[in-house]
């Protein structure tokens, strides 16, 4: 994987392998050509030193456990033909190795996601979220969030320092009932300090897919989407815009 990284990024395209979860089989390679934006995504690619050194941009999925386990049965089932109770049982095997090799993987992140539940009960809806924002980029300047969010009388939207994973960290926190005005006027802080965008799709980010079949939208999630978003470009264009101060 480090060395089709590599060739990726040198321009060079690679056959990547391709494992069918239904068979439990390697089918044949996918030809894969390099772009400017290549996503990797798996549960170890930050284990190796040799893999981080490939990402500009280093971030881990980090939900609440119970959470993560929901996730895993309803794409199992839904997507690989897996039983419930055979998805269960593989969770449980594969505890020890998560807690070795793949919660570790927390410390080389540049951004820690965490979607969480609002409340004890059971309900999946309006996840809030949680962004362990790392200095090991330069992440866009959020002050200006506090003096932004005054005006509606509460924070559905946080930003604070704290340490995180032994380490000093800025943190985002976004309530899962966000109101979309709130979390348009953040977004705008962010996107203000991008460079030139036309390529991007502003208006899909936050959406989602319901259990339903309906198209729905998170605020939390969109905002999680739009600091990613953020750190890709400014890869690519090399470094955040100044930002004009308006009166």
């Amino acid at each position: 994987m480090a060395q089709h990284l590599r060739l990726l990024a040198l321009g060079e395209p690679v056959l990547k392998p391709v494992y069918d979860h239904g068979t439990g089989e390697v089918r044949p390679a996918e030809h894969v050509e390099p772009r400017d934006v290549v996503i990797v995504e798996g549960l170890l690619p930050f284990h190796a030193r040799a893999l981080r050194e490939c990402f500009d941009v280093k971030v881990y999925l980090d939900p609440e456990e119970e959470l993560r386990h929901r996730w895993k049965i309803e794409r199992d089932c839904a997507t690989r033909g897996y039983l419930i109770e055979e998805v269960v049982a593989e969770l449980r095997r594969r505890e020890t190795d998560a807690a070795r090799f793949v919660r570790p993987q927390r410390g080389f992140a540049d951004l820690v996601l965490s979607f969480h539940r609002q409340s004890t009960v059971k309900a999946y809806a309006n996840l809030g979220a949680r962004i362990v924002l790392r200095p090991t980029l330069p992440h866009p300047p959020l002050d200006e969030l506090v003096g932004t969010l005054r005006r509606y009388g509460y924070e559905p939207v946080r930003r604070f320092l704290d340490r995180a994973l032994g380490h000093p960290a800025e943190i985002l926190e976004v309530d899962g009932g966000c109101p979309p005005g709130v979390g348009g006027d953040v977004a705008q802080i962010v996107w203000r300090r991008m460079h030139p965008d036309a390529g991007l799709l502003r208006d899909r980010l936050g959406l989602y897919l319901h259990a339903t079949g309906e198209e729905r939208r998170s605020e939390a999630l969109a905002l999680a989407q739009l600091l990613i978003v953020s750190h890709v470009v400014d890869a690519l264009h090399g470094g955040f815009r100044a930002l004009e101060v308006v009166r």
